[in-house]
């Protein structure tokens, strides 16, 4: 996706409930599953961070919550 289409698509989503999610999905190239495991608690506003701890799969139907595999040991 090149810049001008970002921009139109963030224009075209501009008010709806999933805005943020569509930004930070293009801003910091998050997955969906990444995306759909955020938590506020996953934000440090001191910081201005953002961690990835959770991650959402459809496994057989059935949403599962996963940890990410550079979180895995």
């Amino acid at each position: 996706m090149g810049l001008d289409q970002a921009r139109a698509f963030l224009d075209a989503a501009a008010g709806t409930r999933l805005y943020a999610l569509f930004v930070l999905a293009l801003y910091l190239g998050l997955r969906r599953g990444e995306l759909l495991g955020l938590r506020w608690e996953d934000i440090d506003f001191e910081k201005e961070t953002l961690t990835i701890r959770r991650n959402v799969q459809r496994v057989g139907g059935s949403l599962v919550v996963t940890t990410p595999k550079r979180l895995q040991k």
